[in-house]
Parts: C-alpha cells; structure tokens; sequence
C-alpha cells in the first residue's frame, strides 16, 4: 500500500511566492511594453506634427518675409517711379492782352495770380484770374522812370514769398540794380538800390573789359530766403554776385557763387528747398554757342555741394531756364532752345558787319526729370524760333509758363496729373 504523500508547507509557501514573482515580472515587462510604445507613437506623433508645424510657421514666415520684401520692391518702385508719372494736359495758351516783354505769372499764397511786366521803361503789375485767361488784364505801373532817376527798366524777375510779392530790376545801362517789395493789393512797399555801379577787379572775373568794367545787373535771378529775398546778378566768366536781403531789403550779405566746376552763364535761376538753393544753371547764353543745362546744389549759406549735368545736347544752346518741383519731387523746367549752335571747341566765324554775334531767340521748350533727375520727356511748345525769357510757376495742379515773342507774351496753363 502506498503511503499517501503530503506536501511540505514549505514548498508550497516557496512555490506560491515564485509564482507571484513571476507574474509580477511579466506585468511589470508588459507595462514597460506599453510605456515604450505608447512613447514611441506618440513621440511620432508629435515629432511628426511639431516639425509640420515648424515647416508651417517656416513657411508663413516665408510667406511673410515675401510679402514684406515684395511690398518694399512695390513701394520703392512706386517712390522711385512716381515722380516719372506726370502728365500735362495743355488747358490753354493765350496771348495776354497789354504786355509785350517780361511777362511772369506768379501765385501768392492766396492762390491769387500777379502778373508782372515790362511797358516802355516801366514796370506793369495785374491780377489775374486763371480760370478765365482770355480776360484784359487791369495793369497797373509799380514803377515808372520818375521812380529811378528818368532810366528806363530793362529786365525784371518777379517772386512771391514771406507775404509778399518781391521783383528785381535793371536799369537800361545795365550797371544799376534794384530791388522792390510790393503787398497783395499792388501797393509798393518799398524800394532800395542794391546794387550801383559795383567795379570789378582782375581775379573776380577770368577778364575785366576796361570799357565797362561794372558789374551787368541784367539778366538776374531771384529767389526767396528765409525773411527776405537774394538776388544774384551775372558775374563774367563765373557765376554770380549775390545780395541777400532781409523783409526790409538791406543787405545782409554778398557772395560769388561759380567758378570752376561750378562756373555758369546768364540765363540761369534758382528754387529755395530745405536744405539750401538748387541753381538751374545753364552754360552760357550765347546760341551760336553749344549749351547744356545742369543743376547745382548750395546749402543754406550758398555753398556749393554738387553738380549734375541735366541735358547737355550736340550743336543746341540751352538757356534762359528756369523751373519748378512738383509735390511729388518732379522737376519741371522750361528754358529756350537754340538748335544749330556750334559745338563745344568749335569757334563760330566772326559777325558780319552790323550783324550780332548772337542770335536772337529760339523754341520754348520743356523739359522733365524725376527725382533722380533722369529726363522723364521733352515737349516743344512754342516753336516759332524767336522766343526769349521763359519763366514757371505751379499753383495746385496746374503749371503756368510764360515767355515773349514778336513783340507778344503767352501764358500758357497746364494742368498735372500722375
């Protein structure tokens, strides 16, 4: 008979307890199987959607920066560009009743128009409505030969700044210059002499010509300064001679601009801005001399700081200029145009007996350059071949020129767009 075993306490204890262990082990290895695959994933699956949404906001940030720099090419391109986009429409050209040399048209602050012109030694002054140009203007003499010793006027500029209308003037003699204020009304001011029989001296001028040796005070220009005006008077051979003035016309100061790189003819005219004077200078006046048309840059005490040849055009004479910018920096400047005039170097043949060694007139012509001073276009308009003394203004959107010829004066109006 079998002896019937029994299990030992013991063993069972010990059984029971590895049992326990190794189901242990197994949950603990199963967790840690879920744990790594559930990092795993989902370490994919962020990986996956982090780097999809750094390629995203990589890609905006493209996007954006593309925008950005292309909104910038638009608007450089735009500053760049737009001064280049005016247009003219011609809205008129008339014939101004009562004026036959000289003629300005010039604004005030108002947007009231003067004009100013030249009469048998005197000079004539009107309002002037640019809406009806057709009108006879009511002139009236601001200043007759009683005014400057019997002489007679002979050339003239005309300005409006600080309140007031501003003209300088020569005398027929050309060797005595004034200077005249007058309020809005055609009231005159005041009158001063600026300038009177002034001697230059060898090594002001490259030559001193002993049979007239004072300096011209025709062909002037003027231009507004901070409380007054300065006129310049043509220097031989070098620029000019300037004459600040103050609101009451003493003078402040004189100084020689020209000369060198800087050297420029008669004919030439200037346009105040912030940062000093901008000199439309033209080489020389003289037709049958080749002539171009530069822009010359002064601070605010007329130092000259750069120089930049604007047209410069083979066998023409560019000259009597002057100009205006538009609000969006577009220069407009109209000048007389002589074309047939001997190149640089060459020398014209000498006169005829009784013949001017200069001719006398040309085309009116206008020319415009954007703010980088590139020649936008060229219009022609008077083609006549016997005009003189072009002179712009600007009142809002409409551009008014002025000139003489055959005895007549034209103002022309323009109206601008970009």
């Amino acid at each position: 008979m079998l002896e019937e075993i029994k299990p030992n306490p013991t063993s069972l204890k010990l059984r029971g307890t590895r049992k326990s262990i190794i189901k242990i082990l197994l949950l603990v290895i199963f967790v840690a199987l879920l744990i790594g695959g559930g990092y795993f994933v989902c370490s994919k699956y962020f990986t996956k959607n982090t780097n999809k949404s750094v390629d995203n906001s990589s890609e905006l940030n493209n996007q954006v920066t593309s925008s950005i720099k292309q909104t910038d090419n638009e608007n450089t391109s735009a500053t760049s560009d737009f001064s280049a986009n005016i247009k003219f429409q011609n809205l008129s050209t008339q014939n101004i009743d009562g004026a036959s040399l000289w003629l300005f048209a010039v604004p005030d602050d108002n947007g009231q128009v003067i004009l100013s012109t030249e009469s048998n030694g005197s000079i004539k002054m009107a309002k002037f409505d640019i809406n009806n140009p057709t009108q006879k203007p009511t002139w009236k003499t601001i200043i007759s030969n009683s005014d400057i010793g019997g002489k007679g006027v002979a050339d003239h500029w005309h300005e409006f700044a600080n309140g007031y209308h501003w003209l300088a003037f020569s005398i027929s003699e050309a060797i005595t210059g004034y200077a005249l204020k007058v309020d809005r009304d055609l009231n005159k001011v005041k009158l001063a002499k600026i300038a009177d029989k002034i001697t230059l001296k060898e090594g002001e001028v490259p030559f001193v010509n002993p049979m007239n040796p004072y300096l011209p005070t025709n062909d002037m220009f003027l231009v507004p300064d901070d409380s007054g005006v300065t006129a310049g008077f043509y220097l031989p051979g070098t620029g000019h001679r300037l004459f600040r003035l103050d609101s009451d016309l003493n003078l402040l100061t004189n100084k020689d601009i020209g000369g060198g790189n800087y050297a420029h003819g008669n004919g030439s005219s200037a346009l105040k801005d912030a940062g000093g004077f901008n000199l439309i200078a033209v080489d020389n006046m003289n037709q049958l001399q080749q002539g171009g048309l530069n822009l010359i840059k002064f601070n605010s005490s007329w130092e000259a700081q750069s120089k930049t040849t604007l047209v410069d055009i083979d066998k023409t004479n560019i000259g009597m200029a002057s100009g205006v910018y538009t609000d969006q920096g577009t220069l407009i400047i109209n000048a007389r145009v002589y074309e047939g005039a001997y190149s640089k170097g060459e020398m014209p043949p000498p006169p005829s007996a009784g013949a001017s060694l200069a001719q006398d007139g040309g085309k009116i012509k206008r020319f415009v350059f954007d703010s980088n001073y590139n020649l936008i276009s060229t219009e022609e308009i008077y083609s006549q071949g016997d005009a003189n003394r072009p002179h712009t203004s600007i009142i809002g959107e409409k551009l008014l020129t002025t000139w003489d010829a055959g005895g007549k004066t034209y103002l022309r109006i323009d109206k601008i767009s970009y």
